[in-house]
């Protein structure tokens, strides 16, 4: 899926093999009993994806070709590759 949205935080971490991995947080706009609001999203960098997500900063649109996961009714996004 493509996805397109404001940087809210950005994370640089070493992951259990030591090797770095980038953790965006996006907002992404949910409905529950016809309530709106936003939540945070994680969306994450891994492998040949971490230099040029390194190079995306706080406040910055992120446009990235993704793999969405959802586990225990929560979303999150793996990045497969960055669109510039």
């Amino acid at each position: 899926m493509l996805l397109t949205a404001k940087i809210e935080d950005v994370a640089v971490a070493l992951d259990k093999n030591g090797k770095q991995y980038v953790r965006f947080i996006v907002n992404e706009e949910r409905t529950l009993a016809g309530i709106a609001y936003e939540v945070g999203v994680p969306v994450m960098a891994f492998g040949s994806q971490v230099k040029e997500a390194k190079a995306l900063k706080k406040g910055e649109i992120l446009k990235a070709i993704c793999d969405k996961r959802e586990k225990a009714g929560r979303t999150s996004y793996i990045i497969l590759k960055i669109i510039r």
